[in-house]
């Protein structure tokens, strides 16, 4: 086995819609739905909801089934092929008003989305629901790897454009720094689903410019 570029762990990105029917019911499926798919999706599910089953961030029924999607978004998924198994996964969206809904928080305010105004076009994307497989070995053992096809599926589908993301305020910041690393800025903090947020501006081509050089030197090819 190739223990810095294993072969049966796997990424992709799955197009995403959600059907609402008139009883209130609705179905998270891919547009291009397969058996393939349908597995993905149901790793994604498993990945998510292991994640924030223990966090202290307040969260309801959308946060699991993305019914507050009204418009197509994206599943990003890194996952063990042998075992068939989530190990990272993702969400993210080009809708301009999910984006200003999530921009303003908890306190409904529109500082940041002041800041960002100029950036509102449909090559802004914001990701979230990080999700990692914590519990998994493999995860553990190539994490590095893991994270090098993440940021690859991610920024190979979405060349030229900007993205937010959020990191949850801790002590250490070890979340805000690692997303520093890859050339964001910070456009300041809001408070979502009961936490306080850093808000993190990036663009694609540099921050993959960065990534690309960072796993390079570890023998880790984006």
């Amino acid at each position: 086995m190739n223990f810095t570029n294993p072969e049966n762990i796997k990424s992709t990105t799955l197009r995403m819609r959600i059907l609402f029917f008139k009883d209130g019911l609705h179905l998270r499926t891919s547009t291009d739905l397969n058996s393939e798919a349908e597995n993905l999706i149901r790793l994604e599910s498993i990945s998510r909801e292991s994640a924030y089953r223990n966090t202290r961030i307040r969260t309801n029924s959308s946060f699991y089934d993305d019914s507050d999607m009204k418009s197509e978004y994206y599943l990003v998924l890194v996952y063990d092929t042998e075992k068939n198994i989530p190990l990272l996964t993702a969400r993210y969206y080009f809708d301009i008003d999910a984006i200003r809904k999530c921009l303003k928080g908890d306190n409904q305010s529109s500082h940041i989305i002041n800041s960002l105004e100029k950036f509102f076009s449909g090559s802004l994307f914001l990701a979230d629901r990080f999700s990692a497989n914590l519990s998994s070995a493999k995860y553990r053992m190539f994490r590095t790897y893991i994270y090098a096809l993440f940021y690859r599926e991610i920024f190979r589908n979405t060349e030229n454009g900007s993205f937010i993301i959020m990191a949850r305020k801790e002590k250490g910041d070890k979340l805000l720094n690692k997303y520093l690393a890859i050339g964001t800025e910070i456009k300041g903090t809001v408070m979502h689903k009961g936490k306080e947020h850093w808000v993190l501006f990036g663009d694609v081509n540099k921050s993959y410019k960065i990534v690309k050089s960072l796993y390079e030197k570890q023998n880790i090819f984006v």
